[in-house]
């Protein structure tokens, strides 16, 4: 059992085999019988009997299970990775194989795109191959500059055994400047995009983007048209406001955003990158996923600021103040009390709200005053 940490979306591993990490723990590659459909941050559960544990060209893996015997046990989870240098890793690679790591001050060479064979990752303290030979963004050139990788630790005989880094999509490359995801801008954190407003709109300077995972959900219709959220994995997430209505871009899709010349201001003290072209905003992969914060009511009034536009779960609470979604319902947990917004326009805005004790993921936003926002009626179980 462990977290999938391989990115079928990406199309950096191979259809028939899917990377899982037990938290804080090892890692393995498991090779089905045939093509899966197991997603970036699933919990799954594998029964390998009968399976073989083999070698693939250096790279440990349980091959020829039958793809029945994965499960999915929950969805939305995520693996910590482990921060190294390049020689950690190099010295480490065969108990740090299939796990995630995060190597930060690299440069990456060797190649003109991601695609490219013979690409490397180097930091002060050595290189080592970095691959991504048949994924969807081979194409994609690569980033010039400094910055942080975040990849799995792999193995490929070639002739020899060798050490090497795989990342899984374009947002586990950040910071560097030139191209690589974000066209020739530097991808800026969103903590720094938010901090651009000082008590009066900003401007967000040329040849910026953004990267992250989308946590609202356009088809629910409980965010306006021309809204979407994003956040970053354990990180800040912001309002994108587009200058027309978003039909594309579904929740959980990894995007990068060129914010390039928008205006980072508040509406009723929500902030949000407005003015931005709904061309500006690229599909990396799909069916990725945010874990949220586990958090009182009194936990999300304290931090609601620093919280905006981030998913938190709030387990053991109450819904009261109406029948239905729409309007007027508070969540209380025994901490305190907190609004709780539902469009009229939603897709479940009329159905009853369950008495008695649910768990519920929403998004921390704000309408003059603190308050929170799920997105669709799978949000309340």
């Amino acid at each position: 059992m462990g977290i999938v940490i391989s990115d079928i979306g990406g199309g950096n591993t191979n259809s028939r085999n899917v990377v899982i990490q037990e938290p804080n723990g090892a890692g393995i590659v498991v090779r089905f019988d045939v093509d899966h459909s197991f997603n970036l941050g699933e919990e799954l559960e594998v029964n390998i009997s009968n399976a073989v544990v083999e070698e693939f060209n250096g790279l440990l893996q349980v091959a020829g299970g039958s793809l029945a015997n994965g499960n999915v046990i929950s969805v939305g989870n995520s693996i910590t990775p482990r921060v190294a240098t390049v020689q950690d890793i190099l010295n480490n690679h065969s108990s740090w194989e299939s796990t995630l790591v995060n190597v930060q001050n690299a440069t990456l060479s060797g190649g003109s795109t991601y695609g490219d064979f013979g690409v490397m990752i180097n930091d002060p303290s050595g290189s080592m191959s970095m691959f991504s030979g048949f994924a969807n963004f081979g194409g994609t050139a690569l980033p010039s500059g400094t910055g942080d990788v975040t990849a799995v630790v792999g193995e490929f005989s070639n002739p020899n055994y060798t050490p090497q880094l795989n990342i899984r999509n374009l947002t586990d490359v950040n910071g560097f400047s030139g191209s690589g995801g974000g066209g020739t801008n530097t991808i800026m954190s969103i903590a720094d995009v938010r901090a651009l407003y000082m008590g009066s709109n900003a401007t967000v300077p040329a040849n910026r983007s953004i990267a992250g995972i989308v946590i609202s959900d356009k088809d629910a219709e409980n965010i306006t048209g021309r809204n979407l959220i994003m956040q970053q994995t354990g990180g800040s997430g912001i309002v994108v406001r587009f200058d027309a209505n978003n039909t594309t871009i579904a929740l959980g899709d990894s995007i990068v955003v060129d914010i390039s010349g928008g205006t980072v201001s508040e509406f009723n003290g929500l902030r949000q990158i407005d003015n931005v072209p709904n061309a500006n905003a690229t599909i990396v992969s799909n069916n990725n996923s945010i874990t949220p914060r586990v958090a009182t009511v009194q936990d999300i009034l304290t931090n609601y600021n620093a919280w905006e536009s981030t998913l938190v779960r709030i387990n053991g609470a109450t819904i009261t103040g109406s029948a239905t979604y729409a309007f007027g319902t508070t969540v209380s947990d025994g901490t305190g009390n907190i609004d709780m917004f539902t469009r009229s326009q939603a897709t479940f805005s009329g159905n009853a709200v369950p008495s008695g004790s649910v768990n519920i993921t929403a998004v921390v936003s704000e309408f003059n005053s603190p308050q929170v926002v799920i997105r669709n009626a799978s949000d309340v179980q």
